[in-house]
């Protein structure tokens, strides 16, 4: 099937599931009254969530980064203030274009700059994958141990953290069964790319990378639940720090879905699916996720733009 074609049936498909979900969630609301819940929102707050995304999140994503990349072969020595900047450029990419074109465009630029080759650069792709698979499983499985959560929830986690496990599990055996390519031999498709995390698995065979690993993957989606936690304060709706784990989690799953750039719309509808499920009524929860995305969509943006240029990713 042409690009074209498989273009247009991806964003047709995209704008009706867009559409569905606006409709379900706009069905029951006032708009003067979600006009009111934004201007009442606690300004200090969402730029303090802001912050936190920009600052926080962008380093600990950084520093996963290089603890992954770091063992692979490569050309130039790594520079950490570079890496941050490529993490912006890539959450720039990603807010604005359709998915994967932030992962497409991190990973072809460190592997001209710092002269990785580009199987490896898949492979920790690969790699950052299961990290976070595996995070949100011990979140998914922490959660229904020691949390109090709705009877409907539990089902539903215990699916999702089965998957989770069942890829993270499965990509580490395939990657560590693998060979590495042979010189010369031309491998393509599905073959080479088990080939690449296989020696990007073989190369970070040290248990203290999957460990700091896990836990910059932990320490980054409870950044995440901090920053629920802030705009649902800000707009006066008070949760625990479970529950916000659980709202992330709702986000990211319907993030998975491949939709509009940035999952607008798709990720709003599934915060108010999870708010729903915990009483949150239809307006605060709309504006809730609406100033969400924008305490981490605009500064990310403008930031991430500004480092595309500075790093020369046109070039």
């Amino acid at each position: 099937m042409p690009a074209k074609s498989k273009s247009l049936i991806r964003w047709t498909v995209a704008v009706a599931l867009l559409s569905f979900l606006v409709w379900l969630a706009a069905r029951d609301l006032d708009p003067r009254a979600l006009l009111d819940a934004i201007g009442a929102a606690n300004l200090n707050l969402i730029l303090l969530a802001a912050l936190i995304n920009l600052v926080l999140f962008t380093w600990l994503a950084a520093l996963r980064l290089r603890l992954i990349i770091e063992p692979l072969a490569h050309q130039k020595p790594l520079v950490f203030r570079h890496l941050i900047s490529v993490t912006l450029a890539q959450s720039a990419a990603h807010n604005i274009l359709p998915a994967p074109a932030g992962e497409v465009l991190r990973t072809g630029y460190l592997a001209r700059y710092y002269g990785f080759s580009l199987g490896d650069m898949v492979a920790a792709q690969g790699l950052e994958k299961v990290l976070e698979a595996l995070a949100v499983t011990l979140e998914i499985g922490l959660l229904m141990g020691l949390a109090s959560l709705p009877p409907k929830l539990l089902g539903s986690l215990g699916v999702v953290a089965a998957i989770g496990l069942g890829v993270a599990l499965m990509l580490v055996f395939v990657g560590w069964i693998s060979s590495p390519p042979e010189a010369g031999l031309d491998q393509r498709g599905l073959k080479r790319f088990l080939s690449d995390l296989g020696r990007g698995i073989q190369v970070c065979r040290k248990p203290r990378l999957w460990i700091i690993g896990l836990l910059y993957s932990l320490l980054a989606d409870l950044t995440n639940a901090g920053m629920v936690w802030l705009v649902l304060a800000a707009v006066g709706v008070s949760l625990s720090l479970p529950s916000c784990i659980i709202v992330c989690l709702a986000m990211r799953v319907t993030g998975l879905v491949p939709s509009t750039p940035g999952q607008l719309g798709v990720q709003e509808a599934g915060a108010m699916a999870a708010l729903s499920l915990f009483g949150v009524a239809a307006q605060p929860a709309l504006a809730f996720a609406l100033l969400y995305r924008a305490s981490y969509w605009i500064p990310t943006t403008l930031v991430g733009i500004s480092e595309f240029r500075h790093c020369g990713f046109r070039d």
